[in-house]
């Protein structure tokens, strides 16, 4: 009895399957809302007639001009990106609770 009673409250595959399609489905979404905004910010970017500012880029230490590019384009493993990655199960700051890109100033 304990045994049939514990498989009752397991999830069916055709139920699993719904969970994994809606879920990648959400990931989807996700990654297209991510890359709207990214083709969004790369469109207001200088154009390459703006000669100081490639200079200056390219001056860059490799690390920094990463850096600069993913934050440009809202790239960086902040709490709202890693739980729209899936490798957080929120966004919040685990610092002071709240919600923020970058860094915490608590």
């Amino acid at each position: 009895k304990f045994m049939s009673a514990s498989l009752a409250i397991l999830p069916s595959c055709k139920d699993i399957k719904k969970i994994t399609i809606r879920q990648e489905e959400e990931n989807l979404c996700n990654v297209l809302e991510q890359r709207i905004f990214q083709g969004a910010m790369l469109r207001s970017a200088p154009n390459d007639a703006d000669h100081v500012w490639t200079r200056t880029l390219l001056r860059l230490p490799e690390n920094v001009f990463k850096w600069t590019l993913n934050a440009a384009v809202d790239m960086l493993p902040h709490g709202s990106n890693l739980r729209r990655w899936g490798c957080s199960q929120h966004d919040a700051c685990p610092l002071c609770a709240h919600t923020h890109p970058f860094s915490c100033s608590e």
